[in-house]
């Protein structure tokens, strides 16, 4: 009898602990964030919000960089500009390399000799 009971009791702790719910969970890495804009070098921060605006939001490799390199690659068609005024794609070229030369990074077609800074 007592080992009925405590069989009974057992089962139902086990009905009321084993119902799950369904919880939704943020992604730790969305498809589209501005963290990946709010994380580059300012001065390429600045070129970027000034082509697309504040909201700007980055696609996953929107920035690519070799390690240790002094070269940073910046792919447009992975931007979104919400609330931008811009027709089509509005950014000019779809590709922009930046170099880093004296501690700032520098578009590359701004070094006639950009050569000299690639390692």
């Amino acid at each position: 009898m007592l080992r009925t009971k405590m069989v009974l009791i057992g089962a139902a702790l086990l009905v009321l602990t084993g119902q799950a719910r369904a919880v939704a969970v943020a992604s730790s890495d969305p498809p589209w964030s501005t963290e990946r804009i709010e994380r580059l070098p300012p001065e390429i921060r600045r070129v970027v919000v000034a082509k697309c605006g504040a909201y700007a939001e980055a696609g996953h490799y929107f920035v690519t960089y070799d390690h240790d390199s002094n070269v940073i690659r910046l792919d447009y068609s992975l931007l979104q500009c919400p609330g931008a005024r811009v027709s089509g794609n509005g950014r000019g070229r779809e590709q922009e390399t930046f170099v880093r030369h004296g501690g700032r990074y520098f578009p590359s077609h701004a070094h006639r000799d950009e050569h000299l800074f690639l390692r």
